[in-house]
């Protein structure tokens, strides 16, 4: 891939717990320690027993093509603090019928808090719009308050990898 692109989605500027933070968010671009920190990110919050981080960092190396899912964003202030994406499939492929999903939104623990989910989550529907999708989808076995309150709505309740799991639909 080519040199970094400086298309910033976003400014957020956010309080939270007392402090003003002042983050960008931006497409993912061919960085080789943010795609290794990412995919270690993914790795302790999602990795199975068959997962790894080196198999994370193929996937996620492997993707980045422009306007072409999925298509990664991150937020950073001086380093990388968060990242999510827009996917075709989620789930295994459970549900081929639904797509663009919205994935692996994460926040680095100490930058919780201050509407960063929320923003990468923002900057994922508006890239789905743009590409012409109607709706975007989600599954989450703990936060559906959470995205009930910006206006995701419940399709499903599924069990998934053993676990209750709640699929939901943003309308763009």
């Amino acid at each position: 891939m080519g040199p970094a692109k400086s298309l910033c989605f976003y400014n957020v500027v956010s309080e939270g717990m007392g402090k003003i933070e002042n983050m960008n968010i931006l497409k993912l671009n061919n960085e080789s320690n943010k795609i290794r920190t990412i995919a270690t990110w993914f790795f302790k919050e999602w990795g199975t027993s068959t997962s790894s981080v080196e198999k994370y960092i193929s996937f996620i190396s492997s993707s980045l093509k422009d306007d072409e899912l999925p298509i990664f964003f991150i937020a950073e202030e001086t380093n990388l603090v968060g990242t999510a994406h827009l996917a075709r499939v989620d789930m295994g492929g459970v549900h081929p019928e639904l797509t663009p999903w919205l994935a692996g939104v994460f926040v680095d623990s100490a930058h919780r808090g201050k509407g960063l989910g929320e923003a990468l989550s923002l900057a994922v529907l508006k890239k789905a719009k743009e590409l012409g999708f109607e709706f975007c989808y989600l599954y989450t076995d703990s936060k559906e308050d959470w995205y009930s309150k910006s206006g995701w709505l419940v399709v499903s309740r599924e069990i998934y990898k053993n676990k209750n799991v709640v699929i939901m639909k943003f309308n763009l």
